[in-house]
């Protein structure tokens, strides 16, 4: 079918361009057929086409794009420079887009990209969507470093096809935001297209990046915030919902100096990630500063909860303990988390002595006694070993009433830490009380 359609054509139009009197009617005529059959496969009878076409008309466009292409598609150079070399520098108007499009492939391929151009903006003119000759358009001004024409073009284009076509017309203003962005580094300008890609409506996260990137680069922080926000308000993804809303956090908390709003966004990214480590200092830096001691403790026992290394939990049950200690003068609760820091971590030389500590306020001196003597037999340096049990032996002579347990102990101390100026004062007092008078000389 395709073949007899064919046939059909050019048994119709050899005769009538054989037959057609005008020069430039009959040019066209031969033209447009020798174009025929190159589409038909028949590049032999085309170039005979071509040959009349120009014989007729030695500017008929569409026979000179021919036979360049003919020539170019042969590696006939010789031919081709002086078919090129008659391209008109201009092309009058009225010339269809498909020839103009190849007009400009062909002098893109040739090297000029000035010719190239004008006949991309013709294409443009009758198609301003068109994309293959954006891109082409793209190419050949971004050659030659026309960045700011290019944008220009591409900004033109958005502004005619926004009404028939709003979603071409964002992405032409997109593009006019990343050269804007990118190449010629105007960032009011950029600003605006992405705005008016935005006015287009939708989502498009393309645009609230290049805005983000606008915002923080010249310290616009309550734009830079509203942009985050819209970005955040239709992420589906928990890991960009964190990545924003730790960005949102800083900006709360660095530049508008509201630590309550930062402390509400670090929550939410521990509830998207609870075992997210600078989202948990964050927290708990934040509500000691705001002296929240209570929101503090549970945010040190949700952080332990969330740690599986036995390490980092006694730590942070350690701080619970510390905080409800010191700030809360919560004993029970603070001796209940510091002994769960404990067991877990036995070798934690600070917890065991705030445990000793909070257990000798807390009216039970034989727990504070054990608590001290487990704290020195775990304390690796001299220096708290003997303060370990020295404080051990106070409690054993004054609470205790036992004189003679805190009497060795003062010496173990002594010889762990001879120059311990408490537990050496503590030993001299003991032996005194004692009436051992040469050990206390020795003490």
């Amino acid at each position: 079918a395709r073949a007899t359609i064919w046939t059909t054509l050019f048994s119709e139009l050899g005769p009538a361009a054989a037959q057609e009197a005008h020069a430039g009617r009959r040019a066209a005529l031969c033209g447009r057929m020798g174009e025929w059959y190159v589409r038909a496969g028949h590049a032999e009878y085309a170039r005979p086409c071509f040959e009349q076409a120009l014989g007729a008309n030695a500017g008929e466009l569409r026979a000179l794009v021919g036979m360049a292409l003919l020539f170019e598609q042969a590696g006939d150079e010789e031919h081709l420079r002086q078919v090129t070399a008659r391209l008109p520098t201009a092309v009058p108007p009225g010339v269809a887009p498909s020839l103009l499009m190849r007009l400009a492939l062909l002098q893109e391929r040739r090297g000029d990209d000035a010719a190239a151009a004008k006949a991309l903006d013709q294409v443009l003119e009758g198609d301003p969507g068109d994309e293959d000759a954006l891109e082409a358009l793209e190419r050949v001004l971004g050659r030659q470093g026309r960045w700011s024409d290019l944008a220009e073009r591409l900004g033109g284009r958005a502004e005619q096809v926004q009404v028939v076509d709003p979603d071409g017309a964002a992405e032409l203003w997109r593009r006019v935001a990343r050269l804007q962005m990118e190449q010629v580094g105007d960032l009011r300008v950029a600003e605006r297209a992405c705005r008016a890609a935005l006015d287009l409506g939708g989502v498009d996260s393309q645009c609230h990046e290049i805005l983000e990137s606008i915002y923080a680069q010249t310290s616009r922080w309550p734009e830079l915030a509203w942009v985050l926000e819209e970005r955040l308000g239709v992420s589906t993804s928990s890991r960009e919902q964190v990545a924003l809303l730790a960005r949102l956090a800083e900006l709360e908390e660095e530049e508008f100096l509201k630590p309550d709003e930062a402390y509400e966004r670090w929550k939410r990214v521990l509830e998207l990630e609870p075992r997210n480590e600078h989202a948990h200092d964050r927290v708990c830096d934040i509500l000691r500063r705001l002296s929240r001691w209570q929101e503090l403790v549970e945010a040190y026992e949700r952080r332990a909860a969330a740690s599986q290394d036995d390490p980092s939990r006694a730590a942070f049950f350690a701080e619970a303990g510390k905080v409800l200690h010191t700030e809360l003068g919560d004993s029970e609760r603070a001796a209940l988390h510091l002994r769960r820091a404990t067991k877990l971590h036995p070798g934690s030389v600070e917890a065991a002595g705030l445990l000793a500590e909070v257990l000798d306020g807390s009216g039970d001196p034989e727990q504070a006694y054990e608590a001290f003597l487990s704290l020195a037999s775990s304390a690796e340096v001299p220096s708290e070993r003997a303060r370990a049990l020295t404080r051990a032996a106070g409690i054993a002579a004054e609470r205790l009433g036992r004189r003679e347990v805190a009497l060795e102990l003062l010496e173990q101390a002594v010889t762990s830490d001879p120059s311990h100026v408490e537990a050496v004062s503590r030993l001299r007092q003991e032996r005194v009380a004692a009436e051992d008078w040469s050990g206390a000389a020795r003490a």
